[in-house]
């Protein structure tokens, strides 16, 4: 189990580390990422909690059963749970008491409906792909305007925010092996 552990560590400060300089190459280049972001050394010294935001509070009941029918239940670990982005700015105080300074969510993108299985996309990493891509949110999060009014809230008090796909890979089973793809973050944060 504690080499377990290790992994996932080494794994997170390999994503971090890289992440930093993706996005000093952004920067240079005038692109969308701020000072702080540029700066892996910031990163380095964060408390960062990740949010799977469907599993930490559900904020709003009102987008519960949005987007794709037959995907929330609440009993059902392979459905979605209510949590949402209402939820989450609801608990910033108990992450500040926690000692967090960095939030970093999973993808937010609009998820593919019910798998064959049963299962939905709840975790964020399987998205519903479009061509051309509209950009769409998962509703059963709620809105961009509630993910904005996070983000908000995030950079006006003293929390840094990673809103990407961080590891870049997200797949959906096509039969024959798991596709993975690349998707860039709907939203610059």
């Amino acid at each position: 189990m504690a080499r377990a552990w290790k992994l996932v560590l080494g794994l997170l400060v390999l994503v971090l580390t890289a992440c930093g300089a993706a996005a000093q190459e952004d920067a240079s280049d005038g692109g969308g990422v701020g000072p702080q972001a540029a700066d892996s050394s910031v990163w380095r010294r964060q408390a960062i909690y990740l949010v799977l935001p469907d599993r930490f509070y559900n904020g709003s009941t009102a987008n519960d059963n949005l987007g794709a029918a037959g995907c929330y239940d609440p009993a059902n670990p392979r459905k979605f749970h209510g949590g949402d982005w209402a939820g989450l700015r609801q608990k910033l105080g108990y992450l500040k008491d926690l000692g967090m300074t960095a939030v970093w969510v999973t993808p937010a993108y609009k998820q593919v409906g019910q798998l064959g299985d049963g299962s939905c996309g709840y975790h964020g990493y399987w998205p519903d792909y479009v061509d051309p891509d509209d950009g769409a949110l998962e509703p059963k999060l709620g809105t961009s305007s509630d993910l904005g009014g996070l983000i908000t809230d995030l950079h006006s008090s003293t929390y840094n925010m990673k809103l990407r796909g961080l590891l870049l890979e997200m797949g959906e089973e096509k039969g024959d092996g798991l596709h993975c793809y690349e998707k860039p973050s709907p939203l610059s944060a």
